[in-house]
């Protein structure tokens, strides 16, 4: 893959981890179907598209928060390409800028980022910001509610989607 993601706990139960803040976040989720639906089993893992770019003389790492999804016995999910798209068409601005402020915070956050003491070579500083002048305006640009359902029915579409499957 050409990202990295977390795993899930030894005993396959859902991860956790906190970033600099106090706000403890499940990286890892074990997604399961009601016993009357009939999709799969699956784990959804929070995953980082990074890429290091040297401006300026200095050196600074893009990330973009993503997913990564995998069926229980730890194989990528047959459907993680649609998986993957559906949760990209639900979420939003906020969500995505949450996630990038996670990923910021949690590699300043130390030692445990690779399970040793810290590399003097690679430390991370601040998040990088900028001030634009425009902004994304979730409600204009998202579908309205009514296009997440399910043709004909009041049932709202969910993150997997038997409709998006022959």
């Amino acid at each position: 893959h050409k990202y990295l993601y977390f795993r899930p706990n030894k005993d396959g139960s859902d991860r956790h981890a906190k970033s600099l803040g106090k706000r403890v976040r499940t990286v890892v989720v074990t997604k399961r179907p009601a016993d009357d639906e009939t999709w799969t089993t699956y784990r959804r893992h929070y995953a980082l598209r990074h890429r290091f770019h040297q401006l300026g003389g200095r050196w600074f790492l893009s990330i973009v928060p993503t997913y990564h999804f995998t069926s229980p016995n730890g194989n990528e999910h047959p459907w993680a390409s649609i998986l993957l798209s559906n949760i990209k068409r639900i979420e939003g601005h906020e969500a995505i800028r949450g996630q990038t402020a996670f990923w910021a915070k949690y590699l300043t956050a130390g030692p445990h980022l690779f399970s040793g003491p810290p590399d003097p070579r690679l430390q991370f500083g601040e998040l990088e910001t900028t001030e634009v002048e425009r902004g994304i305006d979730d409600p204009s640009w998202k579908p309205a509610p009514e296009e997440y359902t399910h043709a004909g029915s009041d049932t709202r579409l969910s993150l997997f989607d038997p409709a998006d499957f022959p």
